[in-house]
């Protein structure tokens, strides 16, 4: 069954990877019919995915890091916007935008079957003070909305 829905999926993008006895579609098929594509455009999944690798509060800094990227453009970077103090278009928010991810995880990639710097490590300076939250989102490209790929509580210190 599952190689099934792998073959669904294939044959989706127009992509025949069926082989062997002609009876369906085995693993064994699969493996040697799959390097005809690198990657499966995921229908369905129209706002951007990622994960928030790391978020501390400093003095008077917040550190930021992770990756993310939109289906809709696989290879694409992605704008990341950061907001302390509340989610975007809270009053209490401190809003900032941290441009396109721009380096390198070949993990993702592997994983993703996708080229492209995906990953960031933004350090941004704030003259908020106490416990935060701190909201990480990836901003969408075509169809479908930005994704919030983190949030944590910070506690942010008086300067140095």
């Amino acid at each position: 069954m599952c190689s099934q829905l792998v073959w669904a999926g294939y044959k989706n993008q127009g992509i025949d990877i069926e082989g062997g006895m002609g009876i369906g579609v085995l693993p064994h098929d699969i493996t040697i019919y799959s390097p005809l594509t690198t990657h499966i455009n995921f229908r369905g999944v129209p706002n951007p995915v990622g994960t928030l690798d790391l978020v501390t509060g400093e003095n008077g800094k917040v550190r930021v890091g992770g990756w993310a990227f939109d289906h809709d453009n696989p290879t694409a970077s992605v704008d990341i916007h950061v907001y302390i103090g509340g989610e975007a278009h809270s009053p209490d928010a401190a809003g900032f935008n941290m441009g396109p991810t721009n380096t390198l995880r070949p993990d993702v990639n592997d994983v993703y079957g996708i080229s492209g710097n995906h990953g960031f490590s933004y350090t941004i300076d704030t003259n908020m003070r106490g416990w935060n939250p701190v909201y990480i989102y990836a901003i969408n490209i075509g169809a479908g909305g930005n994704t919030i790929i983190g949030m944590k509580h910070v506690e942010l210190l008086g300067a140095a």
